[in-house]
């Protein structure tokens, strides 16, 4: 099943409230700043969510995606941009 901002978007509010403290900080900022965490890589998304880059591969791999940067930057690039 492909992916897509709208259905990655729905999971998490489904589950905002079981999220850990790093993971829901990880999802507020990809909502929050969906154009960079498209086009950006890995290192500076962690940078400036200030989390780990170990902490987006988790969150990736939470919300069924094999990797961060080629999943669900990816999910962005085709539905994150406005």
């Amino acid at each position: 099943m492909e992916r897509t901002y709208e259905s990655l978007k729905q999971e998490i509010a489904e589950r905002h409230d079981q999220l850990p403290k790093r993971l829901l900080q990880i999802a507020e900022f990809t909502m929050e700043q969906p154009d960079f965490v498209a086009l950006e890589t890995v290192a500076n998304i962690a940078d400036k969510a200030k989390v780990q880059p170990s902490s987006l591969i988790r969150f990736a791999k939470l919300f069924g995606f094999d990797g961060f940067s080629c999943d669900v930057a990816e999910c962005g690039r085709c539905g994150w941009l406005f």
